[in-house]
């Protein structure tokens, strides 16, 4: 909180605890408000801490004893956390898991949208190119023009290309305990899906 002097217009600030006023009901951080006052109240975001006691959620869904999401704990393996859950049920089939991670998400989508915008301006030219160009026939218009539709059709396919951010682990198909979960280094936004093995 901060509090203007009104006599020496310096301005001081009064911490205060507002999860023990509210959660724990402590009086001595029930502080009386005065005219001028500015409370602030800050969120982890506001706050940076190191990346070691950064929070880091984990959603685990499919074939999991307890699927839901998890906080990894410092030091945690995804091996750790998935003996943590329950382990798996015996119908998980480890050679179908998808592992994503929305840091790869990210990544990926960066690329495919430079790929996109890189391929556009090279139609770009060639359109120009191709339109400088006197056309010697009707059918050589013809076969340009069509070109140019199939390559904005390809464009127009390529900007709704949304990347999913999975990582490939690598899993044999006869894989089916948790020993052979590799050790990942964890980051928040990451999903693990293990699923049921496909009908023979």
């Amino acid at each position: 909180m901060e509090r203007l002097d009104p006599e020496t217009l310096k301005t001081t600030l009064i911490p205060f605890d507002l999860g023990k006023l509210v959660l724990q009901h402590d009086a001595s951080q029930d502080l009386e408000l005065q005219a001028g006052d500015v409370v602030s109240i800050f969120s982890e975001a506001d706050i940076r801490i190191p990346i070691a006691d950064q929070t880091k959620l984990v959603r685990l869904e499919g074939e999991f004893a307890h699927a839901g999401v998890y906080t990894a704990q410092p030091g945690e393996t995804l091996r750790h956390l998935v003996e943590r859950a329950g382990g798996l049920t015996p119908s998980a089939y480890l050679y179908a898991s998808e592992f994503t991670r929305e840091s790869t998400r990210a990544v990926q989508q960066l690329r495919i949208d430079e790929y996109v915008q890189s391929l556009d301006m090279s139609i770009q030219r060639s359109n120009l190119a191709m339109a400088a160009a006197p056309a010697s026939t009707a059918q050589d218009l013809a076969s340009g023009t069509a070109a140019q539709s199939s390559e904005r059709e390809l464009l127009a396919r390529l900007r709704q290309i949304r990347a999913t951010g999975r990582i490939v682990l690598e899993f044999k198909a006869a894989t089916s305990d948790t020993g052979s979960i590799p050790i990942l280094q964890w980051r928040t936004g990451i999903a693990l899906w293990f699923h049921p093995p496909r009908p023979a």
